[in-house]
């Protein structure tokens, strides 16, 4: 796809107002702040009440300039939005756990609601789009770099929480938890899991596509490499197919027919020539089809929601309240079930309406944007639609962090009222 200098200019050159850089210190600081040593305990202390801190204070100094112009999509996307928050609400007073889904609730709500609102009253999207998706994927090129100079130069090492890998200069030291035998290991990074590094690397990796495509600067190839090899010796299985999906889904909204096919061409290449020379990864676990234990935590979720299909256990509570309970050690894994299983079938029916009513909106007027405009909606749909099939074997949306936040600025930014046109994006 062909882009004007214009075009360009105006994306990635136009300045970014107040609402759009507290949407990108909000974003980009809990980022930062999520980051997290080999025990898997954050590199910065109290990291969560910082978190929350950052998010309502940032939205707090910016009220006054809270400006949204209500058309039919934005008014249904923020009725559905604030419905869910009461039905969320009212899943305390029948709860085991009441406290605790009163203050969940809050948490996650309070704080995605708050992104919302300052994307929907941000005047200028697509230069806070741009300018978010370069720190976005410098923050997943930096923790890539971090990932893969410990990994082929560091030490491995036996402690009593598992096996880490140090790389030691002078006396600074770099140290990542790896899971797996060898040689297969998988790296985490900065993050101590492998499956939350690669959940983070499908969101950095669509943004410096759409770099790539916006700024064309050869260094953000040279980023997008660092990051597809980071992601590929992460070895998980979901987030390499949800990363892919994105990527393959971003080709196909923009209207690149030419790089998806170059890109399904490329991909069964690479696949075909791996297990031609590595025929040993067909036995591997980690390319198996098996749901790595999940199905513990699977069972007893549905069985629940089989019992009890329209009364939640509480919002938030799912593990507190039916897995533990069972003796499952391990999460959802599986945030359709953890929210049926919390909210009942009319909390579940809200959230997917939420979720898909934007997808809806944008993709119907995906051909009617400009060149810059469809390359953001692009990207939108594709993280959104990505992260709704990553969301079946991991559940990270509407819990507490990065992901949640994401999740509702990319659905605040497709029913965007931008000047109050019909179609937010058309010149």
């Amino acid at each position: 796809m062909q882009m004007s200098l214009e075009s360009r200019f105006e994306l990635m050159e136009s300045k970014v107002n107040l609402a759009g850089w507290g949407l990108i210190v909000i974003l980009v600081g809990t980022a930062l702040l999520s980051l997290q040593n080999p025990v898997r305990e954050n590199l910065v202390p109290y990291a969560p009440y910082f978190q929350l801190g950052l998010q309502i204070g940032a939205f707090l100094l910016l009220v006054p300039f809270v400006r949204i112009r209500m058309r039919f999509k934005n008014l249904a996307f923020l009725t559905l939005f604030y419905i869910l928050l009461l039905v969320a609400l009212a899943s305390a007073l029948w709860s085991g756990h009441s406290e605790l889904v009163f203050r969940r609730t809050l948490m996650v709500m309070m704080s995605s609601g708050c992104v919302a609102l300052l994307a929907l009253s941000d005047s200028r999207p697509l230069a806070t789009f741009g300018c978010l998706a370069k720190a976005l994927a410098l923050f997943g090129a930096g923790v890539s770099l971090v990932g893969l100079l410990v990994y082929f130069l560091g030490e491995l090492r036996k402690v009593n929480y598992g096996t880490i890998q140090v790389l030691s200069i002078g006396s600074f030291h770099l140290a990542q938890r790896v899971y797996g035998p060898l040689p297969y290991l998988r790296l985490s990074s900065l993050f101590g899991n492998p499956n939350t590094l690669a959940s983070w690397l499908l969101v950095t990796i669509t943004l410096t596509m759409f770099l790539i495509f916006t700024d064309r600067r050869k260094s953000w190839w040279v980023l997008f490499v660092l990051q597809l090899t980071t992601l590929i010796l992460t070895f998980s299985r979901a987030g390499i197919f949800a990363a892919v999906l994105s990527l393959l889904l971003f080709l196909w909204f923009s209207g690149s027919r030419r790089g998806l096919a170059w890109s399904i061409l490329c991909l069964l290449t690479i696949i075909g020539t791996v297990f031609l020379i590595r025929p040993s990864f067909l036995d591997l676990r980690r390319f198996s089809f098996d749901l790595n234990l999940r199905q513990r935590a699977w069972q007893p979720l549905w069985e629940y929601i089989r019992n009890n299909p329209f009364i939640g256990v509480g919002f938030g509570v799912s593990y507190e309240a039916v897995l533990e309970p069972a003796g499952v050690e391990i999460t959802a894994h599986n945030a359709f079930l953890a929210i049926w299983s919390e909210v009942g079938i009319l909390g579940f029916v809200l959230w997917l309406c939420l979720w898909l009513f934007p997808v809806y909106f944008a993709k119907k007027f995906l051909p009617l944007a400009n060149n810059e405009a469809r390359l953001v909606l692009s990207t939108a749909l594709a993280l959104t639609l990505s992260l709704l099939v990553h969301q079946f074997f991991e559940a990270s949306i509407l819990r507490y962090g990065f992901h949640t936040l994401l999740w509702a600025y990319l659905l605040a930014l497709m029913v965007h009222p931008k000047k109050g046109r019909i179609c937010p994006y058309v010149t």
